[in-house]
């Protein structure tokens, strides 16, 4: 993770995982998913594909040390036990939501629910148990959940969820039928699906967020489509 000057796009300051070599040559990089600010206050996010999700300090990102014993906070966010066999990455960058009870941050990996983390105010790290998990399990194999939030404020009842996810088969190397699903951000019970009469999502497009705007949410295609 590269902090860089914006006139001159000098670097500034860097993290990478102690371990990165071993991720590197396992495929397990810890680059898959984009970073998320977190605001009011000075952290950053950052999901690899181990399933880990590194909390930063934004003003020193703290390079290189052993066990990464130098930043804020990591912990495994994507739950392995799931689906034990299967892969646990991280492929879409994680939305916030300051909700009526605190700051919420939403991972979604593969072969495992959606999870809500709250950040605790004392310790300005991540509650490593969930606040809240979703009911719907994706497919097994690739990518995970594309979010976004969408909600007027921090008023309580307004925060949804927005994901789009496979239906059937791994999105990896195939075009897969996905859904569409919207979550109660407060406590992820399921409000709608994509999966009723005319709603269908038709092809997945993977890495491809759903877009909120002016009411409506606007969710891509691979079958060349974009549905409202």
């Amino acid at each position: 993770l590269v902090k860089l000057s914006p006139g001159s796009i000098n670097e500034l300051d860097y993290f990478a995982p102690s371990d990165y070599a071993t991720l590197n040559a396992s495929d397990l990089d810890f680059g898959s998913a984009g970073p998320t600010l977190l605001p009011g206050t000075g952290l950053i996010i950052q999901g690899g594909k181990e399933g880990k999700l590194y909390l930063l300090n934004t003003n020193s990102l703290g390079h290189e040390s052993a066990g990464d014993v130098q930043i804020p906070q990591v912990f495994q966010a994507v739950d392995p036990t799931i689906r034990p066999g299967g892969s646990h990455h991280i492929h879409n960058a994680s939305p916030v939501w300051n909700a009526p009870s605190g700051l919420n941050v939403y991972v979604w990996g593969e072969n495992d629910f959606v999870h809500a983390y709250q950040l605790n105010p004392s310790t300005q790290t991540l509650n490593t148990t969930p606040l809240a998990t979703g009911s719907i399990l994706p497919p097994q194999g690739m990518p995970g959940g594309m979010m976004t939030i969408s909600a007027s404020g921090a008023q309580s009842g307004t925060g949804i969820v927005w994901a789009t996810v496979p239906r059937n088969g791994d999105a990896n190397q195939s075009t897969v039928p996905g859904n569409l699903y919207a979550f109660n951000a407060e406590n992820l019970n399921l409000l709608w699906s994509s999966t009723g009469t005319g709603d269908d999502l038709l092809n997945f497009s993977k890495g491809s967020a759903p877009v909120v705007a002016n009411g409506k949410v606007y969710a891509g295609s691979l079958s060349k489509f974009v549905h409202v």
